[in-house]
């Protein structure tokens, strides 16, 4: 079977999806062959300052830990900062 391109998205991810359930949709995700995410560095976009960047971390912690080096990341800046500001 031939998978279509699916991007998985991290915006949630600190917020509604804590760092288990994450790291376990990246497992089942990576598994399936998928290999492109998508962050930001304002993710998660819950409006808590100290949260800036925590899905990107969490992104790079999952890597590290499997010594993946396939994997697509698709990052944007120049957004609000979680507190609202530019």
């Amino acid at each position: 079977m031939t998978w279509p391109d699916l991007i998985l998205g991290s915006a949630m991810w600190g917020w509604t999806v804590d760092r288990e359930r994450c790291f376990s949709l990246l497992d089942e995700f990576y598994g399936l062959g998928f290999r492109q995410v998508d962050t930001a560095t304002n993710y998660p976009i819950d409006g808590r300052a100290e949260h800036f960047r925590l899905a990107e971390s969490w992104l790079l912690e999952w890597i590290g830990a499997h010594g993946i080096k396939d994997l697509q990341v698709i990052v944007k800046v120049g957004s609000v900062n979680n507190s609202g500001s530019p």
